[in-house]
């Protein structure tokens, strides 16, 4: 498969260095000055402001909403125009996709929300973390490949572990941010870790059922037996969300990233002066699996939003 530039980075298949590490061949492409894919942000309170333009489009898509089985009046104008860009814009294929995303929740998720004992495996591995918001308030998220054992997964465990953690990230947006920044750390990985299934999983649901929800994604220190799993998985990947894709190394971080957040909420791992935040222990107000656990006796030391 060909690469792909994302940004004036590659993002195809990682090739090795003389230590074996992953690279693209300009390692990183962010640029803080450049709005990412979709970072369009809209007033809940009302339509009008959105321009005359645009209110065509909801309201086209509200009625291809309601003929498809939902109320379309009943959706606010951000939350569908997320969908609308996913699609270019395409009434009928966003409509589609808007549908499709609310009968998941329904059958997926019936109360609402996925609680902690939904995902107890999951969260005893450690494998994810929410260490807080960056200086435009997206949140940030890390991945640690290296405690995902692909044959002790249960996949329908992990699915529900993908709805707990975008859901929690979501709620810990604050208002007029619609984004979060992710890095899936690839430090040490092994055989034992590769999922194809999984990481597969991660782009299904972040296109199919949270579209324009991820700013930036960052693969860090990706090993060359990476590359088989991302020549699986790759193919499924649309342009957008290509687009939002990284591969580089910690180094790069302190010329990329780092100078856009607060260095105390970034593990020194990776540069910052801060700890690993497991996302079961950060707490966010109001969101429902969190005030579920600390209604509980006993509760986990947690960080306040």
């Amino acid at each position: 498969m060909g690469d792909v530039v994302a940004n004036g980075a590659q993002v195809g298949p990682p090739k090795a260095d003389a230590n074996g590490l992953a690279r693209s061949e300009e390692e990183t492409g962010f640029r803080p000055d450049e709005p990412g894919v979709g970072e369009e942000s809209f007033d809940d309170a009302s339509d009008s402001s959105l321009g005359q333009e645009v209110e065509a489009l909801l309201s086209e898509m509200r009625k291809a909403i309601t003929d498809l089985g939902l109320s379309g009046d009943a959706y606010k104008g951000p939350d569908l125009m997320r969908f609308l860009r996913a699609r270019s814009n395409n009434v009928k294929k966003a409509s589609k996709l808007f549908v499709d995303h609310e009968n998941f929740r329904k059958t997926f998720c019936p109360k609402g929300y996925i609680s902690e004992d939904e995902v107890a495996n999951e969260l005893a591995a450690k494998k994810a973390t929410l260490q807080g918001l960056d200086k435009e308030g997206h949140p940030l998220s890390i991945g640690c490949t290296k405690y995902h054992i692909a044959a002790k997964r249960d996949l329908e465990e992990f699915k529900r572990f993908l709805v707990y953690s975008l859901d929690k990230i979501i709620a810990a947006m604050p208002p007029g941010v619609e984004q979060f920044v992710s890095f899936l750390d690839l430090t040490g990985i092994g055989y034992s870790n590769l999922d194809s299934a999984a990481l597969r999983h991660i782009f299904d649901f972040l296109q199919g059922y949270y579209p324009e929800r991820l700013s930036k994604l960052y693969f860090l220190n990706a090993p060359f037996i990476f590359g088989t799993i991302w020549k699986v998985v790759s193919p499924f990947i649309d342009a957008r969300t290509r687009k939002k894709i990284i591969f580089c190394t910690t180094k790069n971080l302190a010329d990329t990233f780092l100078p856009h957040v607060d260095l105390k909420i970034v593990p020194a791992e990776y540069g910052g002066s801060g700890s690993f935040i497991y996302i079961q222990d950060y707490y966010v107000p109001g969101y429902a699996p969190d005030e579920e656990k600390r209604a509980k006796p006993t509760q986990a030391s947690s960080v306040s939003v």
